[in-house]
């Protein structure tokens, strides 16, 4: 039949629009997960500043007691030079 290959390439040509609207459902479905995944590493960053921050202050006491503890070890050793 040599109709035939005109059949085949119009339900070729008639497929087209679906599979294009299935691409373009499939890209937004897409979309929306790394949407959703860039919100989750959002939420990610905001925690890891606020340890960051915590560590930094944490950082900042130790390196006040510690230079409480020179001060007193310091003092200390001026107390037995004295008697000496």
């Amino acid at each position: 039949d040599k109709f035939s290959k005109f059949d085949a390439a119009a339900l070729f040509l008639n497929m087209q629009p679906k599979r294009v609207l299935a691409g373009g459902e499939n890209m937004r479905l897409e979309i929306k997960k790394l949407k959703f995944e860039m919100g989750g590493l959002k939420e990610d960053i905001k925690t890891l500043e606020k340890e960051k921050k915590d560590l930094l202050d944490e950082n900042e006491w130790v390196k006040g007691e510690l230079a409480a503890q020179q001060l007193r070890a310091q003092i200390a050793l001026e107390r037995v030079q004295a008697r000496a």
